[in-house]
């Protein structure tokens, strides 16, 4: 099945979804089992290399949010999101990441999921905290025979900053009293 009909699909199956009483959440369980299902129909695709695969399931994620956030009047907003409910703009957590050592969720001692950042719907969002002092500046980075590595914190204009040698994991956070912000 080619993208164009696996979008159109979705689309439809959303908006018919949406079309039902929302019943103690049912609607966002509805949301994130189509996204789900969709992604998986893109992932099972052969017809594409695996990059072009990744940018249909961002336009598809894209595209289910905004009509979520219109059928629900919410925002589709940038922050931290589990993956595949939202469009990727780079990595946040997981493996090989130190994240787990910098954030944690806000009102949870537990692991931090792997989190994206990137562009969904409101509801979806995680909030996060830091978990170092951020009362002084870090440089957590560092380069080898494979390149460099940046991470850090400045105290002076409160950023935080990533950058893979990948490109995979890049962004910078304002990080303030009104929690976590990504720039």
């Amino acid at each position: 099945m080619n993208f164009e009909r696996i979008k159109n699909l979705a689309i439809e199956v959303l908006k018919y979804k949406l079309s039902s009483d929302n019943i103690c959440g049912l609607l966002l369980t509805q949301y994130i089992n189509t996204v789900n299902d969709f992604n998986d129909l893109i992932s099972l695709s052969s017809e594409q290399d695996g990059f072009t695969r990744w940018l249909q399931h961002q336009e598809l994620n894209k595209i289910l949010g905004g009509i979520y956030c219109e059928q629900q009047e919410c925002e589709m907003i940038k922050g931290f999101f589990k993956p595949n409910i939202s469009s990727e703009e780079s990595l946040f957590s997981g493996y090989p990441e130190t994240t787990n050592e910098r954030f944690k969720i806000q009102d949870n001692n537990g692991p931090l999921p792997d989190l994206i950042i990137g562009i969904g719907p409101e509801y979806l969002k995680n909030n996060i905290i830091p978990s170092f002092n951020i009362h002084i500046s870090h440089d957590w980075g560092w380069e080898d025979e494979y390149g460099k590595h940046i991470e850090s914190y400045n105290h002076e204009t409160k950023i935080y900053t990533r950058l893979s040698m990948t490109g995979r994991t890049n962004y910078s956070l304002l990080i303030d009293d009104n929690g976590v912000t990504v720039l």
